[in-house]
């Protein structure tokens, strides 16, 4: 007889576990090695930036010394073309020019913020408009040939440099003992506030000389009978202080053309006078 087995036992085979642990860290390397290499990539970046693109950059905006020759050359045909198409003075040789650059006014009655910036020129050592330059150079060789020296002590004054020179006068106000509020107030009758000086146009010039005795030196009778033709007036006159605001003083000279100039001096009117006269 054949004989029966028993029942066949199966091995039951092992039940995998993941190991959650080891996952986790591989994970977690992973990241790190990618931020790593992310960093490295930005660091890259960046100093290619600061080692080449910004160096470039920055020599395209750099004026070469041939670009800037070029473009001085290009300015003076521009001055040059531009003197050409104006009136000139037969008397003086002079450009003439219109009453929008006559007659622009800043003080006071007529302020002006910092956007108003003339293109000036050198003359004498002092910067003014580039507009009253030749009239300027004239009036001067002119008085020298008759020994009379003008020295120029300022001109043009920028509304960041007024800015600077009216609080530094509130300062000191302030360090003699008055209030913020009275030391900006009282700085006004010692420096014109930024956006109040007519120095801002270029159209002014400052003389030098003493103030109590120029109005009876050589200088000033010589511009009393002279600087008219040029198309200068004095800018505060004696007697004009409600209108103009200012101290009278003859040191101070403004250039408006010859043709206003004769009118102003005919009707004894300052500059504030003389354009509300017009308007």
């Amino acid at each position: 007889m054949a004989r029966k087995s028993g029942p066949v036992r199966r091995r039951r085979k092992p039940i995998y576990k993941p190991d959650y642990a080891g996952i986790h860290q591989i994970a977690v390397a992973k990241r790190a090695v990618g931020i790593l290499l992310i960093l490295a990539l930005v660091l890259g970046i960046g100093a290619l930036t600061v080692t080449w693109v910004v160096p470039a950059v920055w020599r395209s905006f750099e004026t070469s010394p041939v670009r800037q020759e070029e473009k001085e050359e290009a300015l003076a045909e521009e001055i040059e073309a531009e003197g050409d198409s104006l009136v000139h003075d037969p008397d003086t040789g002079l450009p003439l020019f219109e009453n929008d650059v006559n007659l622009f006014l800043i003080s006071a009655e007529y302020p002006n913020d910092g956007s108003y910036i003339p293109t000036v020129e050198t003359v004498a050592g002092i910067e003014v408009d580039r507009c009253i330059a030749p009239a300027l150079r004239l009036m001067i060789e002119d008085a020298w040939a008759e020994e009379i020296e003008l020295g120029l002590k300022s001109g043009y004054v920028s509304y960041d440099a007024q800015k600077a020179l009216y609080e530094n006068e509130v300062a000191r106000l302030q360090k003699a003992g008055h209030t913020k509020i009275m030391s900006y107030e009282y700085a006004k009758d010692a420096v014109a506030a930024p956006g109040e000086s007519d120095m801002q146009t270029g159209l002014c010039v400052v003389l030098q000389g003493d103030p109590e005795s120029f109005s009876k030196s050589d200088v000033c009778t010589w511009l009393e009978t002279n600087m008219g033709r040029y198309g200068f007036v004095f800018r505060y006159p004696e007697g004009k202080e409600t209108a103009t605001g200012e101290e009278a003083t003859k040191l101070v000279l403004r250039y408006v053309g010859p043709e206003n100039a004769a009118v102003m001096r005919r009707l004894s009117m300052c500059l504030e006078e003389y354009v509300q006269y017009l308007n």
